[in-house]
């Protein structure tokens, strides 16, 4: 095992000349940084839920504070060094630590031409930058080659062969007795929906679960199940380091040396080993890695070092409207149940199968939901909050220095089930054969029973109302820095299709229509002469699946600009009529029909959400699915043969050259695992193997389509993104955020509109992806990230793409038009205010 030496000050003029020497004449050096932030502004605190002694809670990920995280050391190896090395900065032991302006003459001496190598080389790039005004450049990121060498979920094949049934064995005779008796053309009892729900569901992570024995197979990403994945070499972890300790900063460098070296080390053996199966996989993924996917790291260390400026004003008073608007809810809420109740003599026999109700027989929930109607409810909007638990009144009540409400939560599913199908004394909605209460559910039963229909209706806005504090009101004003009014996100692309994600918050949940819209409004751009330009491809899924697939029907929609309407094509074909536009309610059709299965369809291979939305029978969606796949039956065949390719090899290869390898789409693993089933002697067990098969063998085939389409729409993003950040010599900007296929950018004023013709340019220029069809783009832009409404946003995105109404700014005639140049600088002016540029309506 390689060996790690400590330098501190007890030996630092000894050594110094020496190690910058071996720094300077090394090519490659691993790298690594151990920090503490325990000087973390106190939203994160309580994000983290961190308690006096200055630990988080348990389950909750951990978020530096980029402003304030102190660097305690870094480690380096230098290429075929015997001995890894450990500097102290800023451990407990203060006498030994070596100041700054020493150490980095190490850092300083590195090769113009040798690189770092670093794992997770965007949090070395910020803090680094952040805590010691140090650039680091030349730097590999071993995980982004790990993300490039193979999935997240990707495993070695032999593993799978020799694994048996792994935790699922404690579950075989509870198996075994529920599917014994199976009717294979019907719906699953509660119970076999139930276990094979705990089994194969797609988020399930119990020990017994499918999901869980692929985890423990699975390569990873992460430094510590990397080395031990690829060299069986078990690391300390950052618990055990610490001994107790909150942080980094309260141990010695004697006690981290160890643990900061290795790391270092190991950076540098996984790169050697990672490296070479690109080429292996094939030719091109070798350059996709050094000029896509390695200079992106770059890009996600300029998000999080320089965050998304937040109008923390807006967030204070959105929330408080908010909560007391939870609470005029509340009122009603109380007065609806009052009306309704008693509830029904009887249990509801169908939630008897249900554990949580059949104990009691319902009488628990029951009984809280009638103590709660009959109470007198104070004035004040906090105390009628705080009479329910949930969302909502928990953040209000900690923010006030009272514990958590006792009171019922009627967003969990055993109250809201009570509520919507026990004191109506109705049958529950089922999905998948076990009863369901989510929104979805809460639609369908607010269509079909008139009666619970403003019970669902208060259920649902309150639902909404808790969504919104959790995800998005909450975290922001925790995650939000009070001295910079910014957050900041991490932005990573780790995600098996290749596309980006982030965290802490997550933009990517920002919609443009709903209830949540609001959220957006919270963003603003770098500076106040700024604006906020949005640059979104147009149907860039359809056009890469028409490219790919060269479907007639596809080709006619976007083989040229302006696009055709492919929905409006799918609803006539559907419908079998060649004049769509005449049908009744062609407008809802278009849009629930044609647009939900162009973008339904091919991710799933049927139209079961349009059939949802449609309210069709099985057969009718049956129906529908055939004569949509006959509409573009090329593109179908392109869907079918990549599924077909999948089965054979056990991945398909994207456009960029990376693969995505699923081993349960193959021919391989159907056999391998229909066998293990069928080696058993119990009947139930054979039949829940086939089911088993079936689904999760379905399940990877679509996974691997919306790979294809997924990686490749992240391939066009990354590509536009480093192509725009090229063009810094000539705009001032700098790239905020993706969402999805939107680039988002904050933009000078003079430069805004030159800068959307350049941008929407590099967008559109990918010739090596799309090669027949035509690619568009759309761009938007405002003084906030909203979309613009005249009363509710009007400092919102405008789009310049399909102009809205802008009276005394631009032309009547511009109505739903693309704008030229001169009138999206009006459209600049507009956002300014100022009225000297003003035109005539």
């Amino acid at each position: 095992m390689i060996k790690s030496k400590l330098i501190d000050m007890r030996n630092w003029f000894e050594l110094k000349d020496q190690l910058i020497a071996e720094i300077a004449s090394s090519g490659l050096i691993g790298f690594d940084i151990e920090t503490e932030d325990s000087q973390r502004h106190e939203g994160l605190n309580q994000f983290m839920k961190v308690d006096t002694e200055g630990h988080k809670s348990k389950g909750k990920r951990l978020v530096f504070d980029v402003n304030r995280t102190v660097i305690c050391g870094f480690s380096w190896y230098c290429d075929e060094s015997d001995t890894a090395y450990y500097l102290n900065l800023a451990h407990a032991d203060v006498e030994n630590r070596i100041p700054w302006s020493e150490a980095r003459q190490l850092l300083d001496a590195r090769a113009p031409d040798a690189h770092w190598i670093c794992h997770n080389a965007p949090f070395e790039i910020t803090m680094m930058m952040k805590s010691l005004g140090y650039e680091m450049t030349n730097v590999i990121c071993t995980l982004q080659l790990a993300v490039s060498a193979f999935n997240e979920d990707q495993y070695p094949e032999d593993k799978m062969f020799s694994c048996g049934f792994g935790g699922m064995r404690n579950m075989l005779p509870a198996i075994a007795e529920a599917f014994a008796e199976m009717d294979p053309y019907g719906d699953l009892t509660e119970k076999q929906s139930d276990l094979l729900g705990k089994i194969i569901g797609k988020t399930t992570s119990s020990s017994f679960s499918y999901n869980a024995l692929v985890s423990d197979m699975t390569y990873g990403y992460g430094l510590k199940k990397l080395t031990k994945s690829l060299f069986g070499y078990e690391q300390a972890t950052f618990d055990e380091t610490l001994n107790g300790k909150a942080h980094m900063g309260q141990i010695t460098g004697d006690e981290c040396c160890a643990y900061g070296a290795d790391d270092a080390y190991w950076a540098l053996r996984i790169f050697h080993r990672l490296l070479p199966m690109l080429p292996y996989q094939n030719d091109q993924l070798m350059s996709t890695f050094f000029e896509q996917e390695n200079p992106m790291i770059y890009v996600f260390a300029d998000i999080w070092m320089n965050g998304m400026r937040i109008n923390l004003d807006a967030v204070h008073e959105r929330r408080q409207v908010e909560r007391e608007t939870y609470a005029e809810k509340v009122v009603e809420l109380q007065a609806l149940v009052r009306d309704m109740l008693p509830f029904p003599d009887e249990p509801n026999q169908w939630l008897m199968n249900e554990s949580w109700y059949g104990k009691t027989s319902g009488k628990t929930y029951r009984s809280r939901i009638e103590a709660w109607a009959k109470r007198d409810l104070p004035a004040d909007p906090f105390d009628i909050a705080y009479t329910t638990a949930g969302a909502v009144s928990n953040a209000w009540a900690e923010e006030q220095g009272k514990p958590k409400s006792k009171g019922p939560n009627f967003s969990h599913y055993m109250m809201m089930r009570t509520l919507m199908y026990d004191l109506p004394g109705i049958k529950p909605i089922y999905s998948g054969g076990k009863v369901a209460s989510d929104k979805g559910a809460r639609e369908k039963l607010q269509k079909r029973n008139e009666k619970v229909a403003p019970l669902l209706k208060l259920i649902n806005e309150m639902a909404g109302i808790e969504q919104r504090m959790k995800l998005y009101l909450t975290p922001y004003l925790q995650l939000c820095d009070p001295e910079t009014q910014r957050v900041y996100p991490v932005v990573s692309s780790q995600l098996n299709s290749r596309r980006m994600a982030a965290s802490f918050p997550n933009p990517m949940q920002l919609a443009k229509r709903g209830e949540s819209t609001y959220i957006r409004g919270f963003y603003l751009p770098d500076e106040e002469d700024h604006v906020i330009v949005s640059i979104d491809w147009s149907q860039i899924e359809l056009v890469l699946i028409g490219d790919f697939s060269d479907d007639e029907g596809f080709r006619e929609a976007y083989g040229q600009l302006p696009f055709k309407d492919l929905h409006t094509k799918a609803v006539g074909d559907m419908f079998g009529t060649s004049d769509p536009k005449s049908l009744p309610n062609f407008k809802d059709l278009r849009t629930k029909v044609g647009k939900g299965a162009n973008f339904n369809y091919w991710y799933s291979g049927a139209l079961s959400t349009v059939g949802d939305a449609m309210g069709w029978s099985s057969d009718k969606m049956w129906e529908m699915t055939e004569a949509y796949r006959e509409t573009f039956a090329q593109a179908e065949e392109w869907r079918v043969d990549l599924i077909n390719e999948a089965r054979d090899k056990g991945f398909v290869t994207l456009p960029d050259g990376h693969r995505r390898h699923k081993f349960e789409a193959s021919y391989a693993w159907q056999k391998l695992w229909r066998d293990r089933w069928q080696s058993t002697t119990e009947v139930g067990l054979h039949n829940f193997g086939d089911l088993f098969v079936r689904k999760l063998t379905n399940r990877a085939a679509n996974q691997i389509v919306n790979s294809m389409i997924q990686g490749s729409c992240a391939t066009l993003a990354k590509r536009s993104i480093l192509a725009i950040r090229r063009l810094h010599n000539q705009f001032r900007f700098r790239f905020m955020i993706p969402i999805h296929d939107e680039l988002v950018f904050s933009v000078h004023r003079d430069d805004a509109v030159e800068f959307i013709k350049a941008a929407k340019a590099a967008m559109c220029d990918h010739p090596e992806i799309i090669k027949t069809l035509a690619v568009d783009a759309t761009a938007s832009v405002g003084r906030t990230f909203e979309p613009y409404h005249p009363e509710r946003a009007p400092m919102g995105q405008i789009e310049l793409d399909e102009a809205p109404t802008l009276p005394g700014w631009l032309p009547a005639e511009t109505k739903d038009q693309r704008l030229d140049e001169e009138q999206i600088q009006q459209v600049i002016h507009y956002l300014f205010e100022e009225q000297q540029y003003a035109i005539a309506a």
